[in-house]
């Protein structure tokens, strides 16, 4: 099963603030086209947005499937191409030792990701 979720924010800006984000999920389930989407807000960043929508959204999903995340923000789509199996690997701890940002988010994102192939783009 092949799924798609799609996210989007109301907001770019990198400063902590009132943030909308909307996500949008379907799937091909034995031929039927299946979809579903989902809203919320956060006091956070454009990442913090970012991540909540992906949260949200991931945490619908009841079998494994091949996940790819659409979303511009370009630093949650390459950790999640890059970065976020080290950082699980080291306890999610950045380089230097210092305690990685989000880290409470990323973690979700890890637990979430368990049993599915996840990809991104743009």
């Amino acid at each position: 099963m092949t799924v798609d979720i799609l996210i989007l924010t109301d907001s770019r800006e990198q400063r902590r603030s009132q943030k909308k984000y909307w996500y949008s999920m379907k799937c091909d389930l034995n031929g039927e086209l299946k979809k579903t989407e989902g809203t919320g807000q956060i006091d956070g960043t454009y990442h913090q947005a970012t991540l909540a929508a992906l949260i949200s959204a991931m945490s619908r999903l009841k079998r494994p499937a091949d996940v790819c995340i659409h979303t511009q923000d370009r630093y949650v789509r390459s950790a999640i191409t890059g970065s976020l199996p080290k950082w699980a690997q080291s306890g999610f701890v950045a380089a230097g030792g210092r305690e990685l940002a989000n880290r409470k988010e990323w973690e979700e994102v890890w637990r979430y990701s368990k049993g599915h192939r996840v990809t991104a783009a743009g």
